[in-house]
């Protein structure tokens, strides 16, 4: 993990070193930096049994990002709740990162003001998932259920510790039609907040904006810049400069809602190999440390935070936005002491 990080970052920073401009140099770094928690939590719980703070920490910040965001929700009804955050979206992927731990957990504890507390905040988290009308952030997660199910079946099918049967394909039907149904009807919230803004002559950013476009338009940059793309500071300049598709309206966007071609376009095929690595040694560390600890719970809960993170991250910024980001990293460099931790118990 450690290496597919480094290995990562250092390749794009090298691409804003050999653009040999300043704000590129300096958004690789801000990009970069937040990996940091991923050593700090890692340290911090490889020192010290800290597993008991850590799943307090993550059920006590969930229940108060949910009271935010339901106060919200009592206060404008129908507006997209955000909680603390800097946009819905995000509110959205921090739920999908709290989520499968405290599902874990609320499994493996035995301590009833825990488990009641875990499931209650559960309940909250998924209905402020709707209330965010995020539909990214709901179809990451449902891809990640099912995902993760498929992974830890995959994992852990030679130690024989998880079977597939009947119950497991009904709840990846339940999953699929209910994540649909959901996604089918805030689309069409989303259908009607669009005509609104648009009959007021505003931007349609809330409501889902011109996705497509920015796409199109990052193959392009793409396409010019193979090797080293536009720069990591440059991604907003060159969409509503060179690169500017005729038909789009909105403002101030800076990123395509894309990270893997984020890379792509601002760091060529060389950031985007270290994304694709990244990637890779995530894959094989999260697996490595399934096969040792055999803990089926523990396997679907790691799998999907990894996958609900990755998958957003198709439709939206993840891992270049600080918060969510952070998040991630915390997680990750904590997955493995948790793990060590356990088979040392034993």
């Amino acid at each position: 993990m450690t290496v597919g990080i480094l290995g990562f970052y250092l390749l794009f920073v090298l691409t804003a070193v050999l653009h040999g401009n300043r704000l590129d140099l300096e958004k690789s770094f801000d990009y970069a930096e937040l990996c940091i928690p991923f050593f700090t939590s890692w340290w911090i719980l490889s020192k010290y049994d800290a597993e008991k703070g850590f799943r307090w920490g993550i059920l006590v910040g969930a229940m108060i990002a949910c009271g935010i965001g339901l106060y919200q929700w009592y206060i404008n009804p129908g507006v997209r709740i955000k909680s603390s955050y800097a946009h819905p979206n995000h509110f959205g992927t921090m739920i999908n990162l709290a989520l499968p731990i405290l599902g874990y957990y609320v499994m493996k504890i035995k301590q009833h003001a825990y488990k009641i507390l875990s499931a209650l905040t559960i309940i909250m988290q998924l209905v402020c998932l709707y209330l965010t009308g995020s539909r990214g952030a709901v179809l990451a997660l449902v891809g990640a259920v099912i995902m993760g199910m498929l992974w830890t079946y995959i994992s852990l099918k030679k130690y024989k510790i998880v079977k597939f049967n009947g119950y497991v394909w009904g709840l990846i039907l339940i999953l699929l039609v209910g994540g649909g149904l959901v996604l089918h009807h805030m689309g069409q919230e989303r259908n009607v907040d669009v005509i609104e803004l648009a009959e007021k002559g505003e931007s349609i950013t809330q409501a889902g904006g011109e996705r497509a476009q920015m796409i199109q338009a990052s193959i392009a940059m793409w396409e010019d810049h193979k090797t080293l793309g536009v720069g990591a500071g440059h991604w907003g300049e060159e969409y509503y400069g060179a690169y500017r598709p005729a038909d789009i309206h909105e403002k101030g966007h800076s990123m395509p809602h894309n990270m893997p071609l984020f890379f792509l376009s601002t760091g060529g095929i060389v950031g985007f190999a270290g994304y694709g690595f990244f990637v890779i040694m995530s894959v094989a560390t999260l697996t490595q440390i399934v096969k040792m600890r055999k803990d089926a719970g523990f396997a679907l809960a790691i799998y999907m935070v990894f996958l609900s993170f990755f998958l957003q991250g198709f439709v939206d910024t993840t891992i270049i936005n600080k918060i969510p980001a952070r998040m991630y990293f915390v997680l990750m460099g904590s997955f493995i002491p948790l793990c060590y931790m356990r088979l040392k118990q034993k």
